[in-house]
């Protein structure tokens, strides 16, 4: 992803799609606040769909902020040329929130998407 954008084909749109990152996930990482879900997907990029509900976070503005903190960090990790190649593999993402995930600040929020970021790197570049 060269652009500062966030084009629509680098996001999980339609229900089957994260359906086959829930049923068939082959890289796991797991973390107190959210749950990160990856499976190949031979596109050559990766896509990343969310899953912020009511339950884990109740107020909507919560859950925005939440969702915008995730497509930034994603899509920083795509502009970039570092260790993380999660971008270059071609994998869908799904993150999963918890509760409490809401209570975090951006500046927390961001550093534990880096983290979770570097996690999954490693995991797929493993295989």
């Amino acid at each position: 992803m060269t652009c500062q954008g966030f084009p629509p084909h680098y996001r999980l749109h339609e229900s089957r799609e994260f359906d086959a990152v829930f049923k068939t996930s082959k890289y796991r990482v797991s973390g107190s606040k959210m749950l990160l879900l990856s499976v190949d997907n031979h596109l050559g990029y990766s896509r990343l769909g969310m899953v912020v509900g009511k339950k884990s976070v109740a107020k909507s503005v919560q859950r925005s902020r939440i969702k915008r903190a995730i497509r930034e960090s994603f899509r920083t990790l795509c502009n970039q040329n570092t260790e993380l190649d999660v971008n270059q593999v071609g994998v869908d993402i799904v993150i999963v929130t918890r509760s409490g995930v809401a209570l975090l600040d951006n500046q927390r929020l961001a550093h534990i998407l880096a983290k979770n970021w570097l996690s999954l790197s490693s995991k797929v570049s493993a295989r």
